[in-house]
């Protein structure tokens, strides 16, 4: 219980700070057709704007998958709300299947940018890995760089 509720106050966290920041740049009142374009463009907060829309049903049809697409691409650039929320829904497997490796990736490249609060969940993730899978996600994490593509799914990290 205490796991879910410290999963859940810090989705909270990821989703307010999501929604100020969107807000700041004013993401959520474009029109959908030109948001779209500014993400296929390559617009990383363009990106995570309509990867949350997507995870939250905000102005389209809730759609796990098209969530997770959008969210990764973000994520891959550096955004750290997309690597949050990334690193919950690999812990909890909406859209993907569960894979602890991946959500220790995400969570600790999210913390990585300075809000020790997160390493929070990136410890829950540990607890739940074997040796083999901390190293794999350890390789990981330290080889990536902005811009460069995240594994769809970890080698030994998926939980069945």
């Amino acid at each position: 219980m205490l796991r879910f509720i410290t999963l859940f106050s810090l989705f909270l966290v990821g989703v307010m700070s999501s929604a100020i920041h969107a807000e700041e740049t004013d993401y959520n009142s474009l029109p959908l057709p030109e948001l779209t374009q500014k993400a296929k463009a390559g617009d990383a907060r363009a990106q995570f704007a309509l990867g949350a829309m997507y995870r939250d049903g905000f102005r389209v049809q809730q759609d796990d998958q098209q969530a997770v697409d959008w969210l990764r691409k973000a994520a891959e650039q550096g955004v750290m709300q997309a690597q949050f929320n990334l690193g919950l829904i690999y812990y909890k497997g909406r859209g993907v299947p569960e894979d602890v490796v991946l959500s220790y990736v995400f969570f600790s490249l999210a913390a990585a940018h300075g809000d020790d609060r997160l390493l929070v969940n990136r410890n829950l993730a540990v607890k739940r890995m074997t040796v083999e899978q901390l190293k794999e996600g350890e390789e990981i994490v330290n080889h990536w760089q902005p811009g460069k593509p995240l594994p769809l799914q970890s080698k030994t990290g998926v939980i069945k």
